[in-house]
């Protein structure tokens, strides 16, 4: 039996998965204070994780990180939602964490190792990175010349929100020279499209160009 989890589903649980939230309501199955308590599902018993809009709302995260990585099964599909941290949607009252793509970089490309040892206890590797552009921003844009992938990292109310769609490995660790894709919509029901350019991947190109070059100079023998 495949199961599927929607964490933080709020009166909106998504079709076909089982809804877990803090508050007992519509669409509920399971009652649970996600930065604290465990998630009622045996170890790696779970197919897909999703989330919207929930994340955002806790003080920290490492309970569920690390319930998350526990109950996924070998190749589990994550699929996480946030508002992006550089529009007003990311800072309307009542959000404590306010995401970028590095939350997801971090963990998965940048220092699975620690993340692995000190939070998550599995490795994440990161498959996408989606952006949520409305058409009049896009037109905009267009209008003046400017590309997504230089928007999207440099300006403000370009993507109202963003999600991260990883698969949970517990015994291989991601290729930390392998790019996520990076794309965008208009709508979550819309076609997907490629963002050209570097843009946040270049930041984390050189970023681990440079972690692995003081690692090995630092493991040379004086």
């Amino acid at each position: 039996m495949t199961i599927k989890l929607d964490l933080g589903c709020g009166k909106s649980k998504r079709p076909g998965y089982i809804g877990i939230d803090h508050v007992d309501q519509d669409d509920v199955d399971h009652v649970v204070n996600l930065e604290h308590d465990s998630i009622p599902f045996d170890d790696r018993s779970v197919d897909e994780i999703y989330s919207s809009h929930c994340f955002e709302h806790m003080s920290t995260l490492a309970n569920v990180f690390r319930e998350i990585s526990r109950v996924a099964k070998e190749d589990a599909l994550l699929e996480i939602w946030t508002p992006f941290a550089w529009s007003d949607e990311g800072f309307i009252y009542d959000h404590k964490t306010f995401f970028t793509p590095l939350h997801y970089l971090h963990p998965t490309n940048l220092f699975p190792s620690v993340w692995y040892e000190d939070v998550i206890n599995a490795y994440w590797h990161l498959e996408e990175l989606r952006y949520n552009v409305t058409p009049r921003v896009l037109t905009r844009l267009a209008r003046n010349m400017v590309r997504l992938d230089f928007a999207l990292e440099h300006m403000h109310n370009i993507a109202w929100e963003f999600c991260a769609r990883m698969r949970v490995s517990h015994d291989t660790a991601p290729d930390s020279s392998r790019r996520p894709r990076i794309t965008y919509c208009t709508n979550r029901a819309s076609p997907v499209r490629e963002v050209s350019g570097w843009g946040y991947l270049g930041v984390v190109a050189r970023l681990a160009a440079v972690h692995l070059k003081r690692r090995v100079i630092g493991s040379r023998p004086g």
